[in-house]
């Protein structure tokens, strides 16, 4: 969840084992439903990097 996060992607709800993510810039949410090794699916991994590159990562230095 924080390399998620990370690109700006924030937990709306949960709804079972899916965890629903918001993105400020983005209309849709995405949806995150680990596998039964507790892994994202490949589909999702896809997706979520489809949108890191339209909208970039914004990892910042916290010191």
């Amino acid at each position: 969840m924080a390399l998620i996060e990370a690109f700006r992607r924030i937990l709306d709800r949960t709804g079972g084992s899916r965890r629903h993510l918001l993105h400020p810039a983005v209309p849709e949410f995405a949806t995150i439903q680990p596998d039964r090794n507790g892994k994202a699916e490949p589909s999702q991994v896809r997706d979520l990097s489809r949108d890191a590159e339209d909208f970039g990562p914004t990892l910042e230095d916290e010191s």
